[in-house]
C-alpha cells in the first residue's frame, strides 16, 4: 500500500493490544457488534469515514486486513520494521496498552516515536490553520490509571490529548460501541459516530499539514499558534538585554521593609519603559531575599545578564539609598550610587534612579522615553508611603489592610491615579477570595479603574483591571481584547502588561505550557471559562480539571469544573463540583444561581426550590450570558 506522501509505507498505522480486539461470546452472537472485535470494527468504520473526509485514498495498516495483514507464517519483527514507517500512528489506548513489556508498546508505539523524531517532518506538524498536531493520534477506549497517563505523556513529551471512545457509568469503564443499547446512560455524553468523524477530521488536518510542510518544525510542546500580538512581544523581548531588580534591603527594622520593596518595584516599572532592556517582573525577582551576597547567589537561577540591588536607611529627616548594578556572575559592582533625599522627594526617586542606571547599563534612552521618565509625580509623600504599604500588604495577602492603606493614600491625595487602580485590583481579589460581597466588590473595582483613567488616561494597571472584570466576571468577551491591547500599547514592555498578556491571554489561547513567570491557578480556570463560552465543554473539562488539581481550594476552578460538566449534561458531577465551589466561596451568589440551574436541569426540583429563596435575593447580579446558558 502507498502513502499519499512519497517515501512512507502507509498513511496510518493502527497499534493495539490483541486482547482489545477480542469479543465476548455473549456480545458476539447478539448482533450488537461484529465478531471481529472492537478494533476491527473501528478500523472498518474509520476507513469509510475517511473516504468522505480526505481527498485521495488513505492507506491504513491494520494487521488483520486481508491484503496487508500479518499471517502466522510471517516474520513479525521484519514485517513491521517497514510498515511502521507511516505518516500517523493511532494507538488504541486501553487499560493494558501502557505496558513496557508489551509488543505494541515497545515495537510499535516507541518505534514510531523514534522514527518520527528523525524523519523530515518530526513528531509535531504545523497544521494549515496555524495550529500544531502530533503525528501520534491516540484513541482511548478506557479511562486510564494516572501512572499510564504519565507514561504516555513522557513519551509524547506533552499533554495527552486523545479522542475518547469510552462508555462511562457508575462502575462501568469499557469501549464505546458503534451500536449502543442505552447511549444516553454514557456519562461522557459522546456518540460513536461523532468520535469516528472527529478522528477522520484530525487525520485530514495532519495529512494536509504534512503536504504543506515548509521545513520549519514547531517545538514539540507546541499545540496552538500564539496570537500575533504575543508573537511580536516574544520576538521583541527575546532580543533584549535582561535585568532583574531584587528587593531592596531596609535598615533592619522589619516595619520598614515595605519601603525598600516598594522602591524596587517602582524601579521595575520605570525600567520597563526603556525599549532596550527586558526587566523581569516582580513575581520572579522578589523570590530572593536575605543578605546581598545570598541574593546574588540565589538569583543566578534567573539567567539574566545583570542584577540590581539596593539598601534603604530611614532617619527622621532623611532617606539614604544605595543602589548597585552587578553582572549576574560577578561579585564586584559595575556601577553604584548613593542617594540622600527628603521624604517629599520620595515619589520621584525611582525615576531618578532609573535615569542614572542607564549610564551603568550603557544604554541610550530615546527622547520619548526620557520625557516619560522625567514626568514628575505630584503626590503627597505620606500618600505615597501609604500606597507603598498598601502594595506590600497586598502581596502579603492581607487584603483588608492593603485596602485601608490605599484609602488612606486617597484621603490624602484624591487625584492619586495609581492608588485608585491599586484599590480596584484589591477589590477584585477580595471578590475572588470571597472576603466581600461579589457584586459590590466588582462595582467598586470598575469604579476605581475608571476614576484612575479619568486622572491618567495612559495608566496601564487600570486597563488590566477592566479587562479582567470583563473576562472573568461579566463575560463581556468582545471588550476584553481592546482593553488588553490598550494596556499593551500604553507601555508595551511593562512587566505587569507582559505578565497579564503572557500568563492570561497566552494560556487561554494556546496550550497552557509552563510559562517562565510565576503561575497560579487563575490563568488555568480562565481557559476553562473561555472554552465554556464557545461551547467546547470537553476541552473545558480538561482545563478545569487541571485547575482544580493545581489549586483544590479555588472555588473558581471548581466552578469551571461544574459548568463544564453541566454543558456536557453530566448533572451529578456538575452538582458535586458546584456544591464544592459554593462551600469554598461562602455561598457566592453566582454559585447559588448555577446550583439552582443545575438542580433544575437534573430534574431535582425539590432541591432547586430549597435554595431558590436564597438565590433570588441576588437576582439583580446574574450576568445575562450565564442566565442564557443555564435557562435557555
Amino acid at each position: 500500500m502507498a502513502s499519499q506522501i512519497p517515501g512512507f509505507e502507509y498513511d496510518i498505522f493502527i497499534s493495539y493490544r490483541q486482547n482489545d480486539n477480542k469479543t465476548l461470546p455473549s456480545i458476539a452472537h447478539s448482533g450488537a457488534i461484529s465478531d471481529d472485535g472492537w478494533v476491527s470494527e473501528f478500523v472498518a468504520n474509520l476507513a469509510i469515514e475517511l473516504e468522505a473526509t480526505v481527498k485521495g485514498r488513505v492507506s491504513i495498516y491494520f494487521d488483520r486486513n486481508p491484503h496487508d495483514g500479518l499471517l502466522e507464517t510471517h516474520n513479525v519483527n521484519e514485517s513491521l520494521s517497514s510498515k511502521i514507517h507511516a505518516l500517523i500512528l493511532i494507538p488504541i489506548v486501553s487499560q493494558t496498552y501502557c505496558d513496557p513489556e508489551s509488543y505494541a508498546w515497545k515495537h510499535e508505539f516507541l518505534a514510531f516515536n523514534k522514527l518520527a523524531a528523525h524523519d523530515q517532518f518530526g513528531p509535531v506538524v504545523k497544521l494549515v490553520n496555524g495550529n500544531a498536531g502530533n503525528r501520534v493520534l491516540p484513541v482511548r477506549i478506557h479511562e486510564l490509571d494516572e501512572s499510564d497517563v504519565m507514561m504516555l505523556e513522557a513519551e509524547l513529551k506533552g499533554k495527552l490529548r486523545p479522542i475518547d471512545f469510552i462508555f462511562k457509568a457508575p462502575g462501568v469503564n469499557r469501549p464505546l460501541r458503534a451500536h449502543e443499547q442505552d447511549p444516553l446512560k454514557n456519562s461522557n455524553k459522546t456518540f460513536y459516530r461523532d468520535q469516528v468523524n472527529k478522528t477522520a477530521n484530525a487525520i485530514k488536518d495532519i495529512i494536509n499539514g504534512l503536504k504543506h510542510f515548509d521545513g520549519s518544525k514547531p517545538k514539540e510542546d507546541e499545540r496552538k499558534s500564539i496570537p500575533s500580538i504575543l508573537t511580536k512581544l516574544d520576538k521583541k523581548i527575546t532580543a533584549l538585554k535582561s535585568i532583574a531588580v531584587l528587593p531592596f534591603i531596609s535598615d533592619g527594622n522589619g516595619n520598614e521593609d515595605f519601603l525598600g520593596e516598594g522602591l524596587a518595584e517602582d524601579l521595575i516599572l520605570q525600567l520597563s519603559i526603556l525599549r532596550e532592556i527586558k526587566v523581569l517582573p516582580r513575581a520572579q525577582s522578589f523570590r530572593f531575599r536575605g543578605s546581598h551576597t545570598k541574593q546574588r547567589q540565589d538569583a543566578k537561577s534567573l539567567s539574566v545578564a545583570d542584577l540590581v540591588q539596593g539598601s534603604v536607611v530611614k532617619t527622621p529627616q532623611w532617606l539614604w539609598i544605595t543602589v548597585k548594578l552587578f553582572s549576574a556572575d560577578a561579585t564586584s559592582a559595575l556601577w553604584s550610587k548613593e542617594y540622600k533625599c527628603t521624604f517629599n522627594e520620595l515619589p520621584n526617586l525611582s525615576q531618578m534612579i532609573c535615569i542614572d542606571l542607564t549610564e551603568g547599563l550603557k544604554i541610550s534612552v530615546s527622547e520619548a522615553d526620557r520625557k516619560r521618565l522625567n514626568r514628575k509625580v505630584t503626590v503627597d509623600s505620606l500618600a505615597y508611603e501609604s500606597f507603598l504599604k498598601g502594595r506590600s500588604y497586598r502581596f502579603a495577602d492581607d487584603l483588608s489592610k492593603s485596602l485601608d492603606c490605599f484609602q488612606d493614600a486617597l484621603n490624602r491625595e484624591a487625584q492619586f491615579a495609581r492608588a485608585h487602580a491599586a484599590s480596584a485590583e484589591v477589590h477584585i481579589l477580595m471578590a475572588y477570595t470571597g472576603k466581600t460581597t461579589f457584586n459590590e466588590a466588582i462595582e467598586k473595582a470598575k469604579e476605581g479603574a475608571l476614576r484612575a483613567l479619568a486622572i491618567d488616561a495612559t495608566l496601564m494597571e487600570a486597563f488590566t483591571v477592566l479587562a479582567f472584570v470583563s473576562m472573568c466576571y461579566e463575560w463581556s468577551w468582545p471588550e476584553v481584547a481592546p482593553l488588553f491591547n490598550k494596556a499593551f500599547a500604553t507601555n508595551p514592555i511593562n512587566p505587569k502588561s507582559e505578565e497579564r498578556l503572557r500568563t492570561v491571554m497566552h494560556q487561554i489561547k494556546s496550550s497552557l505550557t509552563d510559562a517562565d513567570l510565576e503561575v497560579n491557578t487563575i490563568p488555568y480556570f480562565l481557559r476553562a471559562y473561555a472554552l465554556i463560552h464557545v461551547g467546547k465543554f470537553d476541552d473545558a473539562l480538561e482545563a478545569a480539571s487541571d485547575a482544580v488539581e493545581r489549586d483544590a481550594n479555588s472555588f473558581m476552578a471548581h466552578r469551571a469544573l461544574g459548568l463544564s460538566h453541566l454543558g456536557m449534561e453530566n448533572y451529578d458531577e456538575a452538582i458535586k463540583s458546584l456544591e464544592e465551589a459554593a462551600a469554598l466561596s461562602n455561598r457566592h451568589p453566582w454559585l447559588l444561581f448555577e446550583l439552582m440551574g443545575a438542580y433544575t436541569q437534573a430534574g431535582r426540583r425539590e432541591e432547586a426550590l430549597a435554595i431558590m429563596d436564597e438565590t433570588m435575593a441576588h437576582a439583580n447580579i446574574l450576568p445575562a450570558r450565564i442566565h442564557n446558558f443555564l435557562f435557555p
